[in-house]
Order: C-alpha cells, then structure tokens, then sequence
C-alpha cells in the first residue's frame, strides 16, 4: 500500500522482463561490398518506381504505425462497405502509407490502381472521418463542406490535422470544439472560440502532418461494441457494488470487514491463527481480523488504517468491491479518495462506553464523514453500531445512537428510507453473518450485516456515455505491463481500445484488463479494474490523470462555476478565500475567485446577488480557480464526475457541484 492512492488490491508489480528489450538482430546475407546496415538502402535497378517505403521494412514500418494504422483501415472498410470485402489488408495498409494516411486519397489511389472497382462520388466526408454529429444543422454544414471538396475532385487533397486538448488560432478557418454547456460539437470562429478539450481544425494550405499523438483515434468500431453489448447480455450476473466502509478511528471498521471475509470464506483458518499469533506478540491480539485488509507494517504498528484498502466478495445476489477508508483525521484526504469511488456506504460507530461520544461530538470524525459520504453521492447508507457487547447488548444504548444518528443523517441531506442501523460485534463476529447472542435476540429480529449488504439497491451505471476512467494508480507488472487502476466512472473498454490520457494528450491502446485479479475481456462503468497499457510512456501519465474516448474528451481547465453548500465554517467564506478541493483521487490547491449569489434552499432561486460573505448552511453559487488545469466534468454530464469537496486547515467546509465550465485563466 502507498500514501498516493489505493494499492492493496493488487500484488507485488515490479517483477518485469526485460529480456525483450535486449535481443541481438540477426542479420541475413550481404554482398561484401556493403556492410548490413547499409546494404538494406541500396538502389536495386530491377525495381521500378521505388518509394521511400521500398525501403524501410516491414517490421520498421509496423511497428512504427501499429498504434493508428488500423483506425485508417477501419474507415476504409467502413466508408467502401461491400466493395472491400476482396481487399487484402496489407494492400490497404501499404496504399495509406503511400498516401501519407489520407483516408479519401487512399481511395483515390486503390480506384486508379484498379484495385477496387471505380464507384462514382465516393468519399470519406468529415461526418465519417470525425465524428458523429447529433446537430442536424451541424450535420447540414457537414454535408455542404463535403460537397464543396468534392468538387475539385482532381486537385491535391489535404488532410485534417488534428491537435488534442490545445487552442487552435486560424482566423480564417472555422473550428469544431467541445461545447463545455451541452457536450456537443459547435463551429466557431477564432473570435468566439474558447480553449476546450478537443480542437478539430481543416488547414488547407499547409502539408500534412501525421503522427500518433496529433491522430484522432477512435476507442472501438461500431461493430466491436456490438460484439460487447451481446456479450454483456447473454451473461447473467450479480449486480455490482462498490462499498466503502467509513467512520471515527478505532471504531471496528477494519476488524468487521475481516471478519466477515473470514466468515465468507475469503480468508481462510491458517491465515487468520497467523494473524492471531503475530498480534499477540505486538502486544494487540484484538486487532487480528483488522490485520486482513491492514497490510501495510506502519499501519500495523501503529494500530489504525491510513490509506484505503480493496478487496472484495459475493453475497448471494450482489458482487461487492470493499473500500476501507481511514478514519484517523490525518487521512481524510484518502477517505474521501475511496469514497469518491463508491456507491453506498457502511458509517461504523462505537457503542462502547464514551466510544460513541469521542466520535459524534466536539472533533470527532463520525459527523464529518457522514457528510463527506453524502457530498461525494452516497445515497444508500447502513450504520453499523459495533462494539454493542461491551454494553452488554443494551437496547437502551442502541435506541440512544439510533436516536441521535437518524437526526444528524437528516440534516445532512439523507432520506430516512435510505439509511438503516445493525447492532453487531465486530471481533466477537455476532450478527455479522449469524446471531446467537440471547441478550441480542431477545430485542433484536431483523436481518444480519451480511443480508444487509446483499440488499443495497444496484447503482445506475452510465454504460451509455463517453468512457471515462480516473487512475488512482499506475504500476508495472509481468503480465500487463504498464497499468492504470481505477474506477470505470461511464462507458465501456475492451482489449484493443484506444484512449486518450488526458491532460497530456497521449494515445494508448489497452493490451490487457483484468477485473479482481481475472483477465477479462472488457469492463463496464463502475467495474474497478486494472488496465495495461501500450504505446505510452509510463512517465507521462499520474494518478489523476483520466482515460477517455479520444473522439468525445474530457474538458480540461483551471476555472469553473459551481453550486456549494457550506458546513460548519470557523470563519465566513470571503472571496479570494484559499482552499483545498478535493476532487476524484486528486487535491489542487484553489481558490475562490467570485461570490455569484446566494440560492434559496429549497426553491433554488436567487435570494442575494454578489454576497459578500457565505455564512454557514448556505446554497450559493460560486466561481473558482484552480493552481493547475485539471479534468473537469459538469453535474449535469456525469454526476460522480462533477461533485467536489473544499477543506481548509484539516477541516471540510463545503462541498458542491461544478455548473458550468469556464475557459483556463
């Protein structure tokens, strides 16, 4: 496990082969009067009208194009339908080199080579070559370019030349960019242009320019997501979940969640009396079952959990990822980094004598992450009341924190029909997947923690929209080599795929996706997996970073508006006030540019325009600068995606959802 995001769930990733790097070439048969090297680029009379092409090859040329070559013949195939079922792929692939990867001149040459028989107005027009246009009188504009190309059929054609998450200055030019308001594609002039993630422009006077970080990739053909829409449906399976467990430290988190992988049978005996046997010589025999998710020799010396470990299990209808977030105050930053990533949560608290008290009230961390689960989006939440035996199972005791529990999650934003309470013992492993405990049945009837979990409603998953993953870790490893692990927060990804880092602007292809240590074909929106990937220096990418469709990317900027709601405040926000935000597995450092207005909370209606202070438990609207462009998303697009958190000085003071999307200041 490190202090920079989640890495428990995995095994040890530096074992890497190097072998491939290193091997000796093996050189055939020369003329003595060349040496091997120079021999490969002698003129051979034979050969009429060689190109440069002749010269390199095949495996240089290859491996040079492999990671963009195929998009090409995809389009080609595409565009040509029927009249390419005899092409030969080497062929296509040898004419887009030789046409310096212009799509509508390939086909020119395959026609005039008599490749393919002569079909009349046939073109590549810039619908098919970009993008799918939704607007029709995007699509209208579309067509009538396209026709005006077309009608120099014989003039030199000039290909797009596209330019990821980067401003493009062309005056006379109109270009295409990413609508921050609606997500769709708008043409505008460089007058009214703003920097956006993606730029497509159509330079028509200057030569083309080709390589594999300027190309407009497309993630996967239509055909290749059908294939995984009937693969995902002929499969039946458990809904998945992703559960984070939070709460005051030393409330039992740790020990419950492994306990009840003991009791699943996740973690077997002689693991567990090992645990037993090295506790107890560390002086700390209860902490046992902690020591299953607390790997980490720190955190088990120290006795508390300081980054969030993953693992996960089966009940009998659901497929469970758990998060163990921290509960120490020191590590609130990855605690909202697990939670960010979860659809529902266990809140644990401490029924011992003062336990619960330490944690609800004054500095106690109970409250703080009640809200925080909140802010981020959970909106299923079991309260486990833990350590109920050192009360010895008091009814009393349990109605006291019901009591006070149910009035809090109200304030905060909780449904009471979305929120239930389980009295367990965590070590003692009472209630958890069975009850035995005469002084606990005698009051208590309902269902274990266990059958608790197994009926958290499923999440909504956007299979639907643009994929989009944000990396919580990059590693190395023997079988996928370079991997980026995180939440898959929309869309869809198979073996194969190409993605965009963003920000960076780097291509990649996806070589291997494993889901809980399995190989697997393809993964779907709120999967947590772990992605290896090609074509793509490891250094260039860091946790934060996104992965997305290239065709559809994420925006990127340093300024946004948004909507908050402030917490317990130690002084009133002012603008030009600093902060912390905490976004996705990420924190920048911010700060409050302008105080817009102040909503009311229940119509949503402006109460005050340019406020110059929010007091506490306050709706308004407000707009902020970040120290460094990040990925940004609106609310309204992906809800996970545009959900916040500000701290200041170790306190949470506001959270809040991004509205609108300004351009980098």
């Amino acid at each position: 496990k490190t202090q920079e995001g989640m890495s428990r769930h995995r095994n040890i990733r530096n074992d890497i082969d190097y072998d491939d790097d290193y091997e000796d070439e093996e050189y055939g048969s020369y003329g003595s009067a060349a040496s091997p090297g120079g021999a490969a680029y002698l003129y051979d009379r034979s050969q009429r009208n060689q190109t440069l092409n002749s010269f390199l090859g095949p495996s240089e040329q290859d491996e040079e194009d492999a990671d963009f070559i195929y998009s090409y013949v995809d389009q080609i195939y595409d565009t040509l339908g029927n009249e390419a079922d005899d092409l030969d792929q080497e062929e296509v692939k040898l004419a887009i080199r030789l046409n310096n990867y212009d799509v509508n001149q390939t086909i020119d040459y395959l026609y005039d080579k008599k490749i393919i028989g002569k079909v009349s107005n046939l073109k590549v027009t810039d619908e098919q070559f970009d993008m799918e246009i939704e607007s029709p009188k995007m699509k209208e504009m579309a067509k009538n370019a396209a026709a005006s190309k077309s009608a120099s059929f014989d003039s030199p054609k000039k290909a797009a030349v596209v330019t990821l998450g980067a401003p493009v200055s062309n005056k006379n030019t109109p270009s295409k960019s990413i609508s921050f308001d609606t997500g769709k594609f708008e043409e505008k002039s460089e007058e009214s242009a703003k920097p956006k993630a993606l730029t497509e422009v159509l330079k028509k006077d200057e030569p083309s320019v080709y390589s594999p970080k300027t190309q407009l990739h497309r993630q996967m053909t239509q055909n290749r997501r059908k294939e995984i829409e009937a693969m995902m449906s002929s499969k039946v399976k458990k809904e998945h979940l992703n559960l984070v467990v939070i709460g005051h430290v030393d409330a039992g988190k740790s020990t419950i969640m492994g306990h009840l992988l003991y009791l699943f049978g996740v973690i077997n005996q002689k693991v567990i009396h090992k645990y037993e046997k090295e506790s107890k010589n560390m002086g700390k025999g209860s902490f046992s079952f902690a020591w299953v998710l607390d790997e980490n020799e720190e955190e088990r010396n120290r006795g508390v959990t300081m980054d969030v470990g993953i693992t996960n299990f089966e009940t009998p209808n659901r497929r469970v990822t758990l998060l163990d977030a921290p509960g120490h105050r020191d590590f609130v930053p990855n605690m909202i980094s697990g939670t960010a990533q979860a659809d529902v949560g266990l809140l644990v608290v401490d029924a011992a004598p003062d336990g619960f008290e330490k944690g609800f009230e004054a500095d106690g961390q109970t409250k703080e992450h009640a809200l925080l689960a909140r802010s981020l989006g959970i909106s299923q939440l079991g309260v486990v009341i833990n350590k109920l035996d050192l009360a010895d199972w008091s009814k009393q005791r349990y109605d006291d924190i019901v009591g006070k529990m149910t009035a809090f999650l109200k304030l905060s934003g909780f449904r009471e029909k979305s929120f239930w309470f389980i009295p367990l013992s965590g070590f003692a492993g009472e209630n958890i997947v069975a009850r035995k405990e005469e002084k606990l049945t005698s009051w208590y009837s309902g269902p274990t923690l266990a059958e608790r979990i197994d009926q958290f409603d499923p999440a909504v998953r956007e299979i639907s929209k643009p994929f989009r993953l944000c990396i919580s870790d990059m590693y190395k490893a023997q079988v996928l080599g370079l991997a980026a692990a995180g939440r898959v927060e929309a869309g869809l990804v198979s073996v194969g795929d190409k993605l965009l880092v963003s920000p960076g602007n780097e291509i990649c292809t996806v070589k291997g996706i494993k889901i809980h240590g399995e190989s697997v074909e393809y993964a779907t929106a709120g999967d947590y997996v772990d992605l290896g990937l090609s074509g793509v220096d490891g250094q260039l990418i860091n946790n934060g970073n996104v992965l997305c469709d290239p065709e559809k990317a994420i925006p990127v900027s340093n300024r946004f508006r948004a909507q908050i709601l402030t917490f317990t405040l130690q002084r009133p926000i002012l603008k030009g006030q600093s902060a912390e935000m905490h976004y996705t597995s990420q924190n920048e450092a911010a700060v409050i540019t302008h105080l817009i207005s102040i909503l009311d909370k229940s119509s949503g209606e402006v109460k005050k325009k340019t406020p110059r202070a929010l007091g506490e438990h306050m709706t308004a609207v407000v707009e902020i600068k970040l120290y460094k462009p990040l990925c940004l998303e609106l609310y309204a697009d992906y809800k996970q995606l545009g959900r916040f958190t500000l701290r200041e000085n170790g306190k949470t003071f506001a959270a809040g959802i991004i509205t609108e999307i300004l351009p980098s200041k």
